[in-house]
This record gives C-alpha cells, sequence and structure tokens, in this order.
C-alpha cells in the first residue's frame, strides 16, 4: 500500500468508527474533519443553497486538489448534505463545541 493512501485511511476508519448510524450526522462529523482542515466554516456557509451540481463540483475539486481518494458514498453523502442545506444552517455555519 503506497504511504499516501495511510492518511486517507486512517481518516475514513475514524469517521466510520464514529457513525452513529444517523446519515445526516455521519456527514455532519465528515464535514467537519474534511472541509474544516483547509478553511473556515464561513467560506462553506456563503455558498449553501448551490445546487447539488455546484458541491458536487466543489467538492471533487476540493479532494483533487488536496490529493485525496474518497469512496464515492463518501463525496455523495457529503454533497448531499451540502446542497440540502439551507443558508445559514447551524451545522455548517456555526461553531459548537471544540469543533472549528
Amino acid at each position: 500500500m503506497p504511504k499516501a493512501m495511510l492518511p486517507v485511511l486512517l481518516f475514513l476508519c475514524c469517521v466510520f468508527m464514529n457513525c452513529t448510524g444517523n446519515k445526516a450526522s455521519w456527514a455532519e462529523k465528515l464535514f467537519i474533519k474534511k472541509c474544516l482542515n483547509c478553511h473556515s466554516r464561513s467560506i462553506t456557509c456563503l455558498h449553501l443553497g448551490e445546487d447539488k451540481k455546484f458541491w458536487d463540483q466543489t467538492v471533487t475539486r476540493m479532494l483533487r486538489k488536496n490529493n485525496q481518494q474518497v469512496p464515492p458514498e463518501v463525496i455523495e453523502t457529503l454533497v448531499d448534505l451540502l446542497s440540502r442545506a439551507q443558508p445559514g444552517a447551524k451545522q455548517i455555519c456555526e461553531r459548537t463545541g471544540s469543533q472549528s
């Protein structure tokens, strides 16, 4: 296994181990762990209300830019969360607890 895959596998293990069975909750955790590593909530919050095509292109571009290989079903879950979220959605736009 290439060394570059190790961080991706560790990330996915953490996400799957924390999965409560609730797809929305799981996607929120994924957003926090993946998206907030590179930028703040505010940049994502600015684009809430965009359609699924926008978020699919954005998530795919971000993963490619950071050389991340993520299973399609994980991408789909994250895209669903972002495309369904209304502008100002608390789970995306507001910091809670130890989240960034």
